[in-house]
C-alpha cells in the first residue's frame, strides 16, 4: 500500500475543501504508479534525510532509489538538518523522537491517511515537520484567505492532525508546532503554532468536505488547489474553457474598438493558460494509461512542418499583418 493516499491525502486536503466535486472527478482518471524524476527525486531525498537524522552519521556517496548523493544533495540535506535543529533550539531544545515516516489515518474519514515526515516531542512542545525537497513554489504554513485572516495549511492540518490521533499521549497538554522545511529555498522554512481547536475545526470541516463530495451536487470551483490534479482532464470547468477555444475568431476581435479587443486578449490569454495546463495533464494521464507517448508517425510530422515551412515561404506571416492592421487602426 502506498504511503499516501491519492484522493484523501494531505497533499489533496486543501483540493477536497475548496472543491468537493473534485473527489468523485478524480475517480475517472487512472491513478498512475510511473513518478515523475522530480517525485521520484522527492522520494529518494525523503529517505535519505530520514536516515541522516535518525542515524547520525553521513548518508554522502550513498544511492535512494536512483539517485547518488553528490555534494549537491549532501549540502540539500545538510541544509535540512540544521534548519531543524535551528527550530528545535528555537523552541527550547531537548526534543525526543517520536516517528519517523509514518503513515497515519486521519480519524473520521474512511481511506484518508498520509505519511507524516517526522513528529518530535519535548516537554513542552510537539514538532510535526514536513519535508519538501523541489525547488519551484514555496509552501506556506499560512495561507490568508478573502478576508485576509490567517489560516493553517490544510496539507500541514491534515498531517498533524494525524499524528495527534496517531499520537495522543505525545500531544496532550502541549503546544503544537508544524513547519514545512525546505532547504532549496529562501528562506528554508516556514512554521505555525496551532492547537486542538484548529486542528478540530480542521477535521470538521474535511468530514463535511467528504460528505459533500459524496453527494450528486457537490460544489465545484476551479483555483490554486487544482494545479497538480488529474482530474482537470475531465473537469467542466477546465474542459469548457478548452472547447470555447474554438469560437474565438481573432480576425473579427482585432477589428474591434480598442477596449473590446483588450478584453478578448485577456480573456484569451487566460484560456490559453488553461488549455495548456489541460492538455499537459491529459498527455501525462495518456502516457501513464497506455505506457505509450502518443505522436504522429515520423515521416507525417516532417512533412507536415515542410508543408508549413513551404506556405510561410510565399507570405509574410499573418500574425504581423494582423498587428499592423490592428495598430493602424486603434492609432
Amino acid at each position: 500500500m502506498s504511503s499516501h493516499s491519492a484522493i484523501l491525502g494531505g497533499s489533496n486536503a486543501s483540493r477536497l475543501l475548496n472543491c468537493p466535486a473534485s473527489y468523485a472527478e478524480q475517480m475517472k482518471s487512472p491513478i498512475s504508479d510511473v513518478e515523475s524524476v522530480y517525485a521520484a527525486e522527492g522520494t529518494a531525498l525523503h529517505e535519505a534525510v530520514a536516515e541522516l537524522y535518525t542515524q547520525r552519521r553521513s548518508v554522502k556517496g550513498k544511492t535512494y532509489g536512483n539517485f547518488v548523493i553528490d555534494d549537491s544533495l549532501d549540502a540539500v540535506l545538510l541544509k535540512a538538518i540544521g534548519t531543524l535543529e535551528g527550530l528545535k533550539e528555537s523552541y527550547g531544545g531537548g526534543f525526543r523522537t517520536i516517528a519517523v515516516e509514518k503513515t497515519l489515518a486521519l480519524p473520521g474519514v474512511n481511506g484518508a491517511f498520509g505519511s507524516v515526515d517526522l513528529i518530535l516531542a519535548s516537554k513542552t512542545h510537539v514538532l510535526v515537520v514536513d519535508w519538501k525537497f523541489g525547488s519551484g513554489v514555496p509552501v506556506h504554513a499560512l495561507y490568508t484567505n478573502d478576508d485576509h485572516e490567517a489560516y493553517l495549511n490544510p496539507q500541514l492540518a491534515f498531517y498533524t492532525a494525524a499524528a495527534r490521533a496517531g499520537h495522543a499521549r505525545a500531544f496532550k497538554g502541549k503546544t503544537i508546532v508544524t513547519a514545512i522545511i525546505q532547504p532549496r529555498l529562501d528562506p528554508p522554512m516556514s512554521w505555525a503554532e496551532t492547537d486542538d481547536d484548529e486542528l478540530d475545526a480542521f477535521l470538521a470541516a474535511f468530514q463535511h468536505a467528504f460528505i459533500e463530495a459524496l453527494g450528486k451536487k457537490a460544489h465545484r470551483e476551479r483555483g490554486e488547489w487544482c494545479r497538480f490534479a488529474t482530474c482537470k482532464s475531465t473537469c467542466p470547468l477546465w474542459t469548457g474553457p478548452v472547447f470555447d477555444l474554438a469560437l474565438i475568431d481573432p480576425t473579427k476581435a482585432a477589428l474591434a474598438a480598442p477596449s473590446d479587443y483588450g478584453a478578448f486578449l485577456a480573456r484569451a490569454l487566460d484560456m490559453a493558460t488553461l488549455s495548456e495546463c489541460w492538455a499537459e495533464e491529459v498527455r501525462r494521464q495518456a502516457h501513464a494509461l497506455h505506457g505509450l507517448q502518443l505522436h504522429r508517425p515520423r515521416g507525417a510530422a516532417e512533412a507536415s512542418r515542410a508543408r508549413i515551412q513551404r506556405r510561410r515561404s510565399h507570405r509574410p506571416p499573418r500574425q504581423n499583418r494582423l498587428v499592423r492592421h490592428v495598430e493602424q487602426r486603434h492609432d
